[in-house]
């Protein structure tokens, strides 16, 4: 009978410190040196890098538009293979809206072919490209496509020089003639990366 009651109280023991452990109340404390915040609501560091922020490229993308104001007169009479000439941009480059190249930007330009006219019915041609652009006094090389440029022939030939077709010579030959401040467009074939 005493065996019992000492094995009776033994269980009860055992179960109430087992209920114990079960409906027992955890606590936790943060230490008054690393309080603990809930995630999203810390600042972030300075000069830290936000994936929501505003991308800010300083690449000017291939097949950007180059149009560019001459500031030297070319002629498929007179110029020859390998001259350069000068130009500037006539409209400002932006991206994302924001101005990479500004209007008056220094261009240099190159003449890959120059073909003087023979006669009214062989007209001249010329074959341009750009070379540079300078932009905060930095030349950068840049690669365009090229543009090519042949007078009208025959009937079809305007007397007018506006549009870049020279009225024909004494001999009936006609070349392609640029004068300063006429427009050209030309378009970009590489990406072109803007440093600073």
């Amino acid at each position: 009978m005493q065996f019992q009651r000492r094995t009776l109280a033994l269980t009860l023991l055992v179960s109430g410190l087992g209920l114990a452990g079960c409906t027992g109340q955890f606590t936790f404390q943060n230490s008054p040196e690393a309080p603990i915040s809930p995630p999203f609501q810390g600042v972030s560091a300075k000069g830290g890098w936000s994936p929501t922020g505003p991308l800010v490229t300083r690449d000017i993308p291939s097949g950007t538009l180059l149009i560019v104001r001459l500031r030297t007169r070319l002629s498929s009479a007179s110029s020859h293979d390998g001259d350069e000439f000068e130009a500037v941009l006539d409209e400002p480059i932006a991206v994302h809206g924001q101005i990479l190249a500004p209007k008056g930007a220094p261009i240099t330009g190159r003449i890959l072919a120059a073909m003087p006219s023979v006669s009214s019915e062989d007209p001249g041609y010329l074959r341009l490209t750009l070379s540079s652009l300078s932009v905060g006094g930095q030349a950068l090389p840049i690669q365009v496509a090229s543009i090519f440029l042949k007078a009208r022939s025959g009937a079809d030939a305007n007397d007018s020089a506006a549009d870049g077709k020279a009225p024909r010579n004494e001999s009936g030959r006609r070349d392609v003639q640029f004068l300063p401040q006429h427009r050209l467009t030309f378009r970009l074939a590489h990406t072109l990366l803007i440093q600073g």
